[in-house]
């Protein structure tokens, strides 16, 4: 086994409130679509797909009409705060890696990590301004 550690570097827009998700292994393409009725699906009157957390987790979850959830999948994901670093242990496999901002689902560039023995470290730098123009680049 080897580390994978990341370091959010500390930044100063609205961002700093929010955590930032380090996923693994997931693609993109298996995110629900974002649900036309409201930013988190609460009002919805119908079944949605939607992404959500707890403190320690991150999954993707169904709604029904009258309000039932249901997990369908979870996401091997860190949550990483504000100018904090963690530390993930994997394996000598090649793995593939991305920054989720959960608020506005606002995705990363991917790293590939390649395969190998040695720890590796990248950094998670965060510009822009607002929502719509935040920029979270892994380096």
């Amino acid at each position: 086994m080897r580390r994978l550690m990341i370091k959010r570097e500390k930044c100063k827009l609205f961002a700093i409130w929010a955590d930032y998700w380090c996923v693994l292994n997931f693609d993109t393409d298996n995110f629900p679509p974002l649900c036309t009725k409201g930013i988190d699906c609460q009002d919805c009157d119908e079944y949605c797909e939607q992404i959500s957390s707890n403190k320690e987790q991150l999954f993707i979850e169904s709604s029904d009409e009258i309000g039932n959830r249901k997990l369908i999948e979870p996401i091997r994901a860190v949550r990483i705060k504000n100018g904090k670093t963690v530390e993930i242990e994997i394996d000598d496999q090649e793995h593939e890696m991305f920054i989720l901002f959960e608020a506005g689902r606002i995705v990363s560039n991917k790293i590939t990590i390649p395969a190998g023995c040695s720890d590796v470290s990248y950094s998670i730098k965060t510009t822009g301004g607002i929502v719509k123009s935040l920029n979270i680049t892994v380096g």
